[in-house]
């Protein structure tokens, strides 16, 4: 049973100095935000064998914000292919992933990770897809399950059951 984690990046500012969108860094409230995800991983025993992250200055810091929260921290690689990825680059890089790895954690971007969400799901609880079709809102965390597969080469449309979506606002209800 493989299992998929799809999380976006915390809130960011609106502009780097730079001016590049690579460069852009995690607002005040996208870090509290980030801290509280990596507490909810935590209290919730939700673990990857592996993090792929995109190399974006506000997935990092995403990351770094959770990571000290984990009690085990998966390998993590960083990915350019997944800033401004599109479902195709999304999908290869989940295509790539060993076999000998149950679970992966993507933190990415939108729209990518939203529509591969999308793409990917053909069963959950109803009225959490729902709420999810609304859209994956910084750091928003999917979590799905591959039916049908042993092998992430082998990922296609409609393959994944939704097991959880957590939005920001659902932290405190959902950490309590």
């Amino acid at each position: 049973m493989l299992q998929l984690f799809l999380l976006r990046h915390a809130k960011a500012e609106a502009a780097a100095p730079s001016g590049k969108d690579h460069d852009r860094r995690l607002a005040p409230a996208g870090r509290a935000d980030a801290q509280r995800m990596g507490a909810y991983l935590e209290r919730h025993a939700i673990r990857a064998d592996r993090t792929v992250l995109s190399t974006a200055a506000r997935v990092q810091e995403t990351w770094a914000a959770i990571a000290p929260a984990l009690s085990r921290s998966p390998a993590t690689v960083s990915e350019p292919r997944l800033f401004n990825a599109s479902v195709m680059d999304i999908l290869d890089v989940i295509r790539a992933q060993s076999d000998q790895t149950q679970s992966v954690m993507l933190v990415g971007h939108n729209p990518g990770l939203h529509d591969t969400t999308t793409l990917l799901l053909a069963s959950g609880d109803a009225q959490t897809r729902e709420k999810l079709r609304e859209g994956l809102p910084t750091t928003g965390l999917v979590a799905i399950t591959l039916v049908g597969t042993s092998s992430w080469r082998n990922v296609r449309p409609q393959s994944a059951r939704l097991d959880r979506f957590i939005a920001p606002r659902d932290l405190v209800t959902a950490t309590e």
